[in-house]
């Protein structure tokens, strides 16, 4: 937190296990209880201005991408999972599809209009979910799967990527014993 003059007056640190979360307009949601922070796999809620954390709760197994303030509760956009939780911390309902929350194509992965959620899954299938119940409302395909943008992209196997990433590992490798070999002999 900072004063008028921008200066630091209060600092937290909030660490959890999981992927990594970036830092965006939907990483937080502030609310009269607190500040909902998604951090890894779990919301914290820090009491303002304190900070002190008021509670955490693991939301998804992977990572959250973003919390969102829903009537009364908080809904959560995770890789596998997308949770509403009470304000206190307390998981509502959870929904997980058949792969994770994430699209090649589609600029908006999720959004919530009213009482339903749409998320889209790596295979391009568009999920209706009903905010209140997390019941499954209506799933079709929005746009073509990852398989389906790699055989007509022309995008590298799997066994290429590997072999990139083996190649770049050696060079690497070599960069490295050559700055090693040459602080060496200074």
């Amino acid at each position: 937190m900072t004063d008028e003059e921008q200066q630091v007056i209060r600092q937290v640190y909030i660490a959890a296990s999981g992927g990594n979360t970036s830092i965006n307009e939907h990483s937080y949601v502030l609310f009269e209880e607190g500040l909902a922070v998604c951090c890894g796999d779990s919301v914290f809620c820090l009491a303002v201005p304190d900070l002190t954390l008021l509670w955490q709760t693991k939301a998804d197994t992977i990572t959250c991408f973003g919390v969102f303030a829903h009537e009364n509760d908080l809904i959560v956009h995770g890789e596998l999972s997308i949770s509403r939780l009470t304000k206190e911390g307390a998981i509502i309902w959870q929904f997980s599809a058949s792969d994770i929350f994430v699209s090649l194509t589609s600029t908006i992965n999720f959004r919530i209009e009213g009482r339903t959620i749409y998320v889209i899954d790596w295979d391009g299938i568009m999920y209706e979910v009903d905010a209140e119940t997390g019941r499954l409302l209506r799933e079709y395909r929005e746009q073509p799967s990852a398989d389906q943008l790699r055989a007509t992209a022309n995008i590298d196997t799997e066994k290429d990527v590997r072999g990139k990433l083996e190649s770049l590992s050696k060079g690497l490798r070599s960069l490295f014993l050559r700055l090693l070999s040459f602080f060496r002999n200074d």
